[in-house]
Parts: C-alpha cells; sequence; structure tokens
C-alpha cells in the first residue's frame, strides 16, 4: 500500500508505504517510493517529504533529515488556511502538540539525485 498527496502547488508528502513483514527485503518498498517519485516528477512537484521512523530507508532513497522551516514565509502563512493537519503536522507548528511519537521529517529535493 501506497499513498502520496499535494501540500502545495510543487511540494507533496508521502503519507503511507506499507508491506507486510513477510515481504520484507523483497525491494517492494523500495519499488514503491519509486513509483511516488515518478508520480510526483509527473505532477511537477519541486519536493516530497516524509514523516518517518525508518529514516535508513528512505535516506538510501535520496530523503534527507530536516530540523528547520523548509519553505518560505509567503507559502508558510498560506499553508496556515489549510484544514489539513498533515500539513500542519510536519511543519510543525507551535499550536500543535510536540512530536511525542517521535518520528523524524524528512525532505526530498527531486530536481537532485538521489
Amino acid at each position: 500500500m501506497w499513498c502520496t498527496s499535494v501540500l502545495w502547488r510543487d511540494f507533496g508528502k508521502i503519507r503511507t508505504i506499507a508491506i507486510h513483514a513477510d515481504a520484507g527485503g523483497l525491494g517492494l518498498g523500495s519499488r514503491m517510493l519509486s513509483e511516488l517519485v515518478d508520480r510526483a516528477h509527473a505532477l511537477g512537484l519541486d519536493r516530497l517529504c516524509c514523516l518517518t521512523f525508518e529514516t535508513r530507508f528512505f535516506a538510501k532513497h535520496g530523503f534527507r533529515e530536516v530540523e528547520e522551516r523548509i519553505i518560505d514565509d509567503a507559502t508558510f502563512h498560506e499553508i496556515l488556511r489549510l484544514p489539513d493537519m498533515g500539513v500542519h503536522d510536519f511543519l510543525e507548528l507551535p499550536y500543535l502538540k510536540p512530536n511525542t511519537l517521535g518520528n523524524t521529517r524528512m525532505i526530498r529535493e527531486l530536481h537532485e539525485a538521489a
């Protein structure tokens, strides 16, 4: 199973990549992620982000951990108006509860080689 969504005109979020535990090591997750990246390119997105515990997996595919705000101020203020709390969660907006799950924010610039 996999799912992604467009958060902004050039920015998408991978929401889910999941495989059955018995299928681990077969490359299915990598193929799903590759398909999502291809779809993001086809949509004209420049960046993909995710919140994940699987940092090694995503790093292997060109994602990097981020601490800083990754969008400009104008876009940030536009996104504040969106009802999608997943967007707000990824941006770690101050009115949200802290990241108690401990997952990591990661991003991939699609115009760079991964």
